[in-house]
């Protein structure tokens, strides 16, 4: 089927392959559809999600959506919450760390801090947190919405 859709022309490797790609927005509180969007299987999943966000909502987001610090000013101009995963490779200067509970140390917490993310600030100040258990083969490293007053404080300076 997708071989007769002439838009879903993806790239040439020896032959010309065809793709698409079905973007969709889940609501968890009652497992419908939030939205959907169908491209050629060149789009970007950032650049579907920007066009599917809504004030209000929460997204959740695996290293791809971390790749792009634009993407985190962009969810909080809109309003919008988030936690998702950054990659491993992410540079950041730590700027307050703040204590962890037991309980968030036996839950596999590690770090959970304020930082200026990317180089020369270019992804702002955010809050990420880290998660290290003995089964993973890496930290899993979240970068959240989920502000102290401190961290508001340092984005009005």
């Amino acid at each position: 089927m997708v071989t007769r859709i002439k838009w879903a022309n993806w790239r040439h490797q020896h032959f010309q392959q065809q793709a698409v790609r079905l973007h969709i927005k889940l609501r968890l509180a009652d497992l419908q559809s939030g939205g959907i969007e169908i491209s050629e299987g060149k789009i970007c999943e950032r650049a579907a999600m920007r066009r599917l966000l809504k004030p209000g909502e929460f997204y959740l987001g695996d290293r791809n959506y971390g790749a792009d610090h634009s993407l985190f000013a962009q969810l909080d101009e809109i309003g919008c919450g988030y936690v998702l995963r950054l990659r491993n490779e992410s540079t950041w200067e730590v700027i307050e760390n703040h204590p962890l509970r037991p309980a968030a140390v036996a839950g596999g917490i590690a770090l959970d801090t304020l930082v200026r993310l990317g180089g020369k600030g270019a992804g702002g100040i955010r809050r990420i947190i880290i998660l290290r258990r003995p089964e993973m083969k890496e930290d899993l490293i979240l970068v959240t919405s989920s502000a102290s007053s401190e961290m508001k404080n340092w984005r009005n300076s």
